[in-house]
């Protein structure tokens, strides 16, 4: 069970909260980002920790139910944990580490900015590109470590009834009769799975297939594949893996 710490707030009208257990028992910190007084999960909202030197350790961002995860140690010690989404106040919260799972619930107070006479719309390509960007995907992709698919438009997924027939146009993957991915020359490799950042599927596989954990094809916006332990980002690794498949979703 994730353990509770005592913190002080240093953000104002912001509230963190420690206790949240519903979450995988693997992650060494988890939780959700809610909006303060209704208790709304707040979706891709960034969630950072620093040393207390202030160095980044983690950039996190929640899923649609607001949660977020990290399965990596901490170094032991004193840390900051900080949350933060449009439209909304930041919260910081000091807390300790030491060689166990923290479990947070992070309260974020509206703060909306008032437009007088401005009509605001959104470009869903721009905010997906924004999400892909926040998350390292086009970072990982310049520095060449694996194989990435950006799916821009409609067109893009022709074809696709299922999320492995996205996986066919991955260079060096092919995918079994029963939809599940495999490195070519390498049937007994069963790759990790990651789902919007977070590992689904480790090793042992816990997940029957790659079509049962993932999304339908419209729904997913790039894959990343990593085809052997040495590229496979830090926050994804596992031990006894042989590669990696990462789908993020709209």
């Amino acid at each position: 069970m994730p353990r509770s710490a005592s913190v002080s707030i240093w953000a104002p009208l912001a509230v963190l909260a420690v206790g949240i257990s519903a979450f995988p028992l693997s992650a060494q910190v988890q939780g959700r980002v809610v909006e303060r007084g209704s208790g709304a999960p707040i979706n891709a909202a960034r969630v950072l920790i620093f040393s207390e030197a202030g160095d980044t350790l983690a950039e996190l961002e929640s899923r649609g139910d607001g949660r977020f995860a990290l399965f990596e140690s901490l170094p032991n010690g004193r840390h900051r944990i900080e949350g933060s989404a449009p439209g909304f106040s930041t919260v910081s919260q000091a807390f300790a580490y030491a060689d166990g799972p923290l479990a947070f619930e992070l309260q974020l107070q509206p703060s909306p900015i008032a437009l007088d006479g401005l009509e605001v719309s959104v470009d869903a390509d721009r905010r997906s590109s924004r999400r892909l960007l926040l998350n390292g995907f086009y970072d990982r992709k310049q520095r060449g470590f694996g194989d990435h698919l950006e799916f821009e438009d409609p067109d893009s997924r022709l074809g696709a009834t299922r999320a492995s027939h996205l996986l066919r146009r991955m260079a060096g993957v092919s995918v079994s009769r029963g939809g599940e991915p495999f490195f070519r020359g390498d049937r007994e490799c069963t790759p990790v799975l990651v789902l919007d950042g977070v590992v689904i599927r480790g090793i042992p596989s816990r997940v029957r297939s790659f079509d049962d954990a993932m999304p339908p094809p419209e729904d997913i916006l790039a894959i990343e594949v990593y085809r052997s332990a040495a590229t496979v980002p830090p926050n994804w690794l596992r031990r006894g893996m042989c590669g990696a498949v990462a789908v993020w979703t709209r």
